[in-house]
């Protein structure tokens, strides 16, 4: 496999999503159901009356790896024998836990004038993995010190959303208030989630402690999960694999209720400004078909028999497998288990100049399930050319995380497209993953 290639797998599976102009904005000229989860009120499809569109969207980011490291290290050959040579391998990690978080989206909706309905499957979270083991595969056993593999407690959850969104001009009611802007309009969405899926697991008391003659390795596993269907784990402690099997409980494995608010109007005829809540009051509770599933495991062994376990026939690895957990347990959760759903409130603002559009906003999370830092984030647009817009847009997240988009869209009577490119920290091969994407929208 040659490097180009490698190169592009790279980029393609740490951060693939969909990219689309009317998320940059988030401004009055967003009238269908892109602006539901940012500002409900800008739901007005007034010339386009109906429309159909299917989004999918896909993001895969990390906290280390870049394609400079790719290409500079991974593939140039580097000598790890030598100390210097691994040392600058291994910077790229500055000795942290690995942090992995996905993010999987596909949308299929309908807008009609100012009323949507939107079903929107999704999954996001967490996973950490602990940087020892990266330190243990290049450096070895430290016969002076334990190897600690625990970590913070990763998480996982998959949920559908299916949101009814209106909204409405609202001058009339607060024409007696002097408020100093016109077109004001309020939106609000409801959303019933359904809950999919939901893992969460920790390792704790994990250490590998060695010297000259033996080796012990010992922790602890405890995890929460749901799972559609009522599908849960058939541990057994004599067999060296456990499987799943249905439960009883069929269907969706959790519910919940969220509520979007939204207000906006325009200033002048060049500024509109927009302020909402999303998702407020959002939690999924996991019901009957919660497990608690808990292992230890532990293994003695001495120098002579780990130079021996490359020779073990096929008997003789299950029995070393089947040893090392020493206890097991998978028990329904009596009470109801309640997770958060990602809450946030977003200030935005767009300025019209002949053919030019800028708009920023600032996005405040209520907690930390997603959204883990205030963001900011400014664009423009170039809308010269009606059928071809041009947009350019940066999102800087907390301080250490900068996201660049950019892209174009066709605009027809009856069909949108749009196209864009997005890197995540970074520009060019100092990124940490490239995007590319497309959605499209019929009308009416």
């Amino acid at each position: 496999m040659n490097k180009f290639l490698l190169n592009i797998i790279f980029l393609l599976s740490l951060c693939f999503t969909n990219i689309n102009s009317d998320y940059i904005f988030f401004n009055s000229d967003v009238k269908d159901h892109h602006c539901i989860g940012f500002n409900s009120s800008y739901l007005n499809n007034e010339n386009t009356k109906f429309m159909i569109s299917f989004n999918t969207q896909a993001k895969f980011t990390n906290n280390s790896l870049t394609l400079d490291w790719v290409n500079n290290s991974l593939l140039s050959g580097i000598n790890l024998e030598n100390e210097n040579d691994k040392s600058n391998f291994l910077s790229i990690f500055n000795e942290e836990n690995i942090s992995l978080s996905p993010m999987i989206q596909s949308q299929f909706a309908f807008s009609y004038m100012n009323y949507s309905l939107s079903f929107t499957p999704q999954s996001f979270g967490n996973i950490l993995l602990p940087y020892s083991i990266i330190d243990m595969a290049f450096y070895g056993l430290n016969f002076d010190k334990d190897i600690s593999l625990d970590t913070d407690k990763s998480h996982f959850q998959a949920v559908l959303p299916i949101t009814f969104s209106h909204s409405r001009n609202i001058d009339k009611y607060v024409s007696n208030f002097n408020i100093p802007f016109k077109n004001i309009r309020a939106g609000v969405s409801t959303k019933i989630l359904m809950g999919l899926a939901l893992f969460e697991t920790q390792f704790t008391n994990s250490v590998i402690d060695s010297d000259d003659d033996n080796i012990k390795i010992k922790g602890d596993i405890k995890s929460t999960y749901s799972l559609f269907d009522g599908k849960y784990i058939i541990s057994e402690i004599d067999s060296i694999s456990s499987s799943f099997e249905f439960g009883s409980d069929f269907g969706f494995s959790g519910s919940g209720l969220a509520l979007d608010f939204g207000i906006s109007g325009d200033y002048s005829d060049n500024i509109n400004i927009g302020l909402s809540f999303n998702n407020i009051f959002g939690t999924v509770a996991w019901k009957s078909s919660t497990y608690e599933y808990n292992m230890s495991y532990e293994l003695n062994i001495s120098s002579d028999q780990l130079e021996e376990i490359s020779d073990y026939n096929e008997v003789q690895k299950d029995s070393l497998n089947s040893s090392i957990i020493t206890s097991e347990s998978n028990t329904a959760v009596a009470q109801t288990n309640t997770t958060p759903y990602p809450s946030y409130m977003l200030l935005n603002g767009n300025y019209q100049y002949k053919d030019f559009s800028a708009a920023s906003h600032i996005l405040v999370p209520f907690n930390d399930i997603y959204y883990k830092n205030i963001q900011f984030s400014a664009g423009t647009s170039y809308n010269k050319f009606k059928m071809l817009p041009l947009f350019f847009w940066i999102n800087f997240d907390g301080l250490d995380h900068i996201n660049w988009y950019s892209g174009f869209g066709l605009r027809f009577k009856n069909y949108d497209f749009n196209f864009g490119i997005s890197q995540v920290d970074g520009f060019l091969n100092s990124s940490k993953g490239l995007s590319i994407g497309l959605s499209q929208s019929f009308k009416f």
